[in-house]
């Protein structure tokens, strides 16, 4: 309420939301470690999964770091317990993954 002029009030704005350069690399190192270890529970239903992958992937999106959904794909199916095994063969044998949406 005290900045007299649409910058200054635009930083602060930023500064609050967004944090530092320093906090924003920090947040998107996190994000990568937490991408990086995910991995789906054996009695973990597949929606309880994705629903935690699609938190990871959005505030990833929020903090400026995009992951594509070739990479997505690909964790998905890397990421998958033993029961899944034989969709994960049959999706693998189609060929290039980086053409298959989520």
């Amino acid at each position: 309420m005290t900045c007299t002029m649409s910058k200054e009030a635009w930083d602060v704005l930023q500064l609050t939301h967004e944090g530092t350069n320093a906090v924003k690399e920090s947040k998107i190192q996190n994000l990568t470690t937490q991408f990086e270890t995910l991995t789906m529970l054996e009695s973990e239903c597949f929606d309880n999964f994705y629903a935690r992958l699609s938190d990871i992937v959005n505030t990833s999106f929020n903090v400026g770091e995009h992951i594509p959904d070739a990479r997505l794909v690909k964790k998905i199916l890397r990421s998958l317990p033993k029961r899944f095994i034989p969709k994960v063969t049959v999706l693998n044998s189609l060929g290039d993954l980086s053409n298959l949406k989520l």
